[in-house]
């Protein structure tokens, strides 16, 4: 016997074991941004180009901690500079409860002590919001390891 929503998206002509893959292979990514704008423009740089992601943003420090106690992420993208909580803080959070958890600090500024911060505070990777080709490649590796 056949699942009653698999029947009835069957009967829509919906495909529901693609959807159901691509929903189980999906990116599954915690944004920390301030500027819905950037936010706006990276998912639709990342999703342009072809990858499966679903994007959870945030700008405030509370709301990234309860993200990440009610929601299980792939990898984590943080502005390096928001107004209530920087990625740094961030990511010495994420580092402490989710030691291998990609993080990836994203910043409009090249300032190389902040760079060097970023690194030696455990970041995945740096990348230049002037220049999202590296997240693009990033991502890709992030969700060939995930499945997608």
């Amino acid at each position: 016997m056949h699942n009653p929503i698999v029947q009835a998206l069957d009967a829509m002509g919906v495909n529901a074991i693609f959807l159901i893959e691509r929903w189980l292979f999906m990116l599954r990514i915690l944004h920390l941004e301030d500027s819905k704008e950037d936010a706006m423009l990276i998912e639709h740089a990342v999703k342009s180009e072809g990858i499966t992601a679903d994007f959870k943003v945030v700008k405030m420090r509370q709301d990234f901690i309860s993200a990440l106690e009610e929601s299980q992420f792939d990898v984590v993208l943080a502005d390096s500079s928001t107004t209530d909580f920087d990625g740094i803080s961030a990511l010495k959070m994420v580092r402490q409860k989710y030691p291998a958890m990609p993080f990836i600090c994203l910043s409009g500024q090249q300032d190389p002590t902040h760079i060097k911060e970023c690194f030696d505070s455990g970041a995945t990777n740096f990348i230049s919001k002037n220049d999202l080709s590296p997240l693009i490649a990033t991502l890709r590796i992030e969700a060939e390891r995930v499945g997608n």
